[in-house]
């Protein structure tokens, strides 16, 4: 990977654009792991190419929350800001129903 201490975020749009050009990293799925394993290369100074099948932006992230460990991940990563710039509400509870009976859970730090 390059020596740099920025990297810059440019969409490719067409698969021919990316097809036409040489990268140091693709990562396959553009969940929380793949775009925070994008953009660690990218910090790295790589050239990184993120595909995904899915349009962005997704209305939640994969499994419907962040859980401590994943909460923890994005703040060493410089990005702990994240969730609350993206307009992400704290889960405190959880309601799960089947069969006509209901059971409310904690969720610590979520």
């Amino acid at each position: 990977m390059h020596d740099q201490a920025e990297h810059t975020i440019a969409p490719t749009r067409s698969p021919s654009d990316a097809a036409d050009r040489l990268w140091d990293v693709v990562v396959i799925g553009a969940g929380p792991a793949g775009a925070l394993a994008a953009h660690e290369a990218a910090r790295a100074g790589g050239s990184v190419l993120l595909i995904d099948k899915t349009t962005f932006p997704r209305p939640k992230v994969c499994g419907g929350c962040l859980n401590p460990v994943g909460l923890a991940a994005l703040e060493t990563a410089g990005l702990g800001d994240l969730p609350d710039r993206c307009g992400a509400r704290p889960l405190h509870q959880l309601s799960l129903a089947a069969g006509g009976s209901r059971a409310k859970l904690s969720v610590p730090g979520g």
